[in-house]
């Protein structure tokens, strides 16, 4: 999931310097401010996901660290993200 999250953040990142390049900087035209902002709206969302997928990482470790049965909760998880997915 971690890694989806970082391969996107870069496309994203990618296609805002090529947007750039190919249409001009954002200051030009309010059709590519738009989509300028647009774009680092994305990033700025997947920057979050980011952000909560290594706080829950840092939880799970604390958690092992400690001699928790981590199991039942990553199951949970697991069948949650089937859930969205289908």
């Amino acid at each position: 999931m971690v890694w989806n999250d970082i391969t996107s953040k870069l496309a994203i990142s990618s296609a805002s310097v090529f947007l750039r390049i190919s249409v001009g900087d954002s200051r030009g035209s309010p059709m590519s401010a738009r989509l300028d902002q647009m774009l680092k709206a994305a990033v700025d969302a997947d920057g979050q996901v980011l952000r909560s997928a290594a706080a829950r990482l840092d939880q799970l470790l604390e958690d092992i660290a400690t001699g928790k049965d981590v199991t039942h909760d990553l199951k949970r998880r697991r069948n949650w993200q089937k859930r969205g997915d289908g």
